[in-house]
C-alpha cells in the first residue's frame, strides 16, 4: 500500500503506511531483521527528507534495538 501512495505522488501517506506496516510486523514478531533494520533506516532517511527529525530519531534507535546483540 505504501508503494501506491508512493507513485501517486503521496509521499507523505506512503511513508505513514509503512511505518503502520512496520509496527504490526514488530508487534506480531513476524518481521525480517535485515529487511525491517533496511526499512527503517530507509523511512528515517524519508523523515529527514521532510525535516520529521524526532521520527527519524526513533526509527534509527528502533533499527539499533531490533539488532541482536554481539556475543
Amino acid at each position: 500500500m505504501a508503494q501506491v501512495y508512493s507513485k501517486l505522488d503521496n509521499v507523505e501517506q506512503g511513508m505513514n503506511y509503512c511505518a503502520l506496516t512496520m509496527k504490526r510486523q514488530l508487534s506480531q514478531n513476524e518481521y525480517d531483521i535485515k529487511d525491517w533494520v533496511q526499512n527503517a533506516t530507509t523511512l528515517a532517511d524519508a523523515f529527514l527528507s521532510k525535516d520529521h527529525f524526532a521520527q527519524a530519531e526513533y526509527l534509527l534507535y528502533a533499527a539499533y534495538h531490533v539488532l541482536p546483540e554481539d556475543t
